[in-house]
């Protein structure tokens, strides 16, 4: 029966094709719009040919495109270029509505008929759900983490969120770009809005120095720092971004070594850049932190440490602090970054070594003989709980050797908004229900009952 509806609707939708001339334009000009085709699994899902003109696409801009990405001028600017030429083709990619008639899709096509005035002949697709702005383009990454921020309100520029994801996780340098952590993004975004302005408007992007490792930390310093540093970092910024930059203290010599190790190391004079991330960054913090602190410093060194805490990490390490200094056993909830290999390596050293390696972070807790752990993996879940038998803090690593452990990869548990409804930790009022990722942003301690709840559903299979 579907595909006879299907049948039919294909029938009509070729006729239609027909009967604008798209075939043979000789016969007779496109009519203002077809009639419309519609969906035969969702009946509120229409498709139509249709000729937009230079009004028409004026008046959707204005008043039928509140919530999409910024546009751009260039590609508008080549669009209208090729409309004016004639060179324009038709190649079935539609303008996209949704259920209230505002635009998803096209505005820099729109945008190309404005400016060029030449009549548009297109698809127009009405009815989708808002919710499709951030997958249109399938594969071609059209909707990035900077197009959702923009969308939410949040002007960062270009490659802001880069910027913002690194300033939020520090030295492990993590970024939430994925369609999937948009929430979480926006959230990061919420706290951090005051920095990234500062930054935006005293350190703007210049060659060599737009890098997001270097940028960021400026971002953290600002939430970091209190409120009487705020004119050294301006000034600091300042001597970063100028060609020839004179010291006039002898702290501001620790900012200009700063400049000529990243113009050294980081591409100057087109030289492609040798240097990680991780430690461009750790750089940048230290002398940044130096020259803050009124330090001279005539070689470039870094830090194994963060040494701009944001708000909320200072308040998790008081609370780790507090929890160390309590008897007994403890109860953790332990997040790891990893993919799907790292995954399998981290099941490996479970079983086989019983061991795991914890990222070296001021966050991470000084574990006990006797401590429980759940391992929680990124996008995953909790996939193991085990008792720690030995703990061993290194440079860039904390090894942690383990008895009696379960790993349970296989059928991991998510944090989700069902699960937290039953920790103690909601129902006291310490996290927000709306956000649970705010369990699993750094290693806590968990009640008893809490840690039971996680690894209890474990067992059960989640």
């Amino acid at each position: 029966m579907t595909r006879i509806a299907l049948k039919i609707n294909c029938a009509k939708f070729f006729r239609d094709v027909r009967n604008v001339g798209l075939h043979k334009e000789e016969k007779k000009d496109m009519p203002r719009k077809s009639r419309f085709l519609v969906c035969p699994w969702d009946r509120k899902l229409t498709v139509c040919w249709a000729e937009v003109s230079g009004k028409e696409a004026r008046d959707g801009l204005e008043h039928h495109n509140p919530y999409n990405r910024e546009m751009s001028e260039s590609r508008s600017q080549n669009f209208a270029k090729k409309m004016a030429e004639r060179k324009w083709l038709l190649t079935g990619e539609p303008l996209i509505k949704d259920k209230k008639g505002n635009y998803v899709d096209g505005q820099n096509r729109l945008r190309g008929v404005d400016i060029s005035g030449v009549p548009l002949r297109t698809l127009v697709v009405t009815g989708v759900d808002q919710q499709v702005f951030h997958v249109v383009g399938g594969g071609n990454p059209k909707r990035t983490a900077d197009d959702r921020l923009y969308c939410k309100g949040y002007r960062f520029g270009r490659r802001g969120s880069g910027m913002l994801t690194v300033a939020y996780s520090g030295l492990s340098l993590h970024r939430y770009g994925h369609e999937d952590e948009a929430q979480k993004l926006f959230e990061i975004a919420s706290q951090l809005e005051e920095g990234m302005k500062f930054v935006n408007r005293h350190f703007p992007r210049k060659k060599h120095l737009a890098a997001a490792e270097i940028r960021s930390v400026f971002v953290r310093a600002y939430h970091s720092r209190p409120q009487t540093d705020r004119r050294k970092l301006r000034r600091a910024c300042e001597l970063l971004l100028e060609d020839n930059p004179t010291p006039r203290t002898a702290a501001e010599v620790t900012v200009c070594t700063l400049r000529k190790w990243i113009l050294k190391n980081r591409g100057a004079e087109g030289i492609r850049s040798s240097v990680g991330a991780r430690e461009t960054y750790s750089r940048v913090e230290r002398m940044l932190y130096g020259y803050l602190e009124d330090q001279e410093l005539t070689s470039c060194i870094r830090t194994q440490q963060e040494l701009f805490p944001l708000p909320h990490e200072m308040e998790a390490e008081k609370e780790v602090k507090k929890l160390e200094q309590q008897k007994g056993q403890r109860h953790w909830l332990v997040p790891l970054e990893i993919g799907a290999k790292s995954l399998k390596s981290l099941g490996v050293d479970i079983k086989k070594l019983g061991r795991v390696l914890l990222p070296k972070d001021r966050l991470m807790p000084k574990f006990r003989t006797g401590d429980k752990i759940c391992l929680y993996a990124n996008k995953k879940g909790v996939v193991a709980d085990a008792k720690v038998r030995t703990f061993r803090s290194g440079a860039m690593a904390c090894e942690v050797r383990l008895q009696d452990h379960k790993l349970y990869d296989d059928k991991p548990v998510a944090v989700t908004p069902e699960l937290c409804r039953k920790l103690d930790a909601f129902r006291s009022g310490v996290c927000d229900q709306s956000a649970p990722s705010i369990l699993v942003r750094s290693a806590r301690p968990v009640s008893p009952h809490d840690f039971a709840v996680l690894v209890g559903n474990s067992k059960k299979g989640g």
